[in-house]
């Protein structure tokens, strides 16, 4: 019984958030097919274009995407987004600390950039990390954007620090495509 009501108080929640859930699609250009993937979001179809030649896996609250380089990997997760406590601002730095692997060593955090992408007018913060794991030097992005009241889009992209800046690019380039649908 209490679990039938924990599930009823939960479901409002729950209603319109974004499912991740890949559904192949394509988009006519200038002759040529493009692939893209759609998400759902309450009764809005999220059309978004990621980049070309990369493996798609996952769904529901997280998907990630492999270019071909070893160890790399660009991850979309939807969270809820913290409950505000009033004259307290939120430490989003703290927050996106929780997206770096545990067995990172000599972490530092090397940029923190404003907004390098807006999903449907809303704006990013983004946090990228340098740190030693199995004996590589990787780097780590993470971003972070508020689209929606009640849900936060976490985008976290890894490689090797000889590999980041082309893959961090293309990942980030690949979020202007990202089109909310009524």
């Amino acid at each position: 019984m209490r679990a039938c009501l924990l599930s009823l108080l939960l479901l409002p929640s729950l209603a319109g958030a974004l499912d991740l859930t890949p559904k192949e699609s394509w988009r006519q250009l200038e002759g040529f097919r493009i692939p893209t993937l759609i998400f759902t979001h309450g009764a809005s179809k999220i059309h978004y274009q990621p980049p070309g030649d990369w493996q798609v896996n996952g769904g529901g609250r997280t998907l990630s995407l492999y270019p071909g380089e070893q160890g790399a990997f660009m991850q979309l997760r939807s969270v809820a987004r913290p409950a505000a406590v009033e004259g307290t601002p939120e430490d989003v730095a703290k927050f996106s600390h929780t997206f770096l692997p545990p067995d990172a060593t000599e972490l530092e955090l090397t940029e923190q950039r404003p907004s390098p992408f807006t999903l449907d007018g809303a704006p990013s913060e983004e946090f990228i990390y340098s740190y030693n794991a199995g004996g590589q030097r990787f780097v780590t992005a993470v971003a972070l954007c508020d689209f929606d009241p009640r849900e936060r889009l976490v985008v976290v992209i890894t490689a090797r620090a000889a590999d980041f800046k082309l893959i961090h690019e293309a990942g980030i380039a690949s979020l202007f495509s990202w089109n909310q649908r009524n």
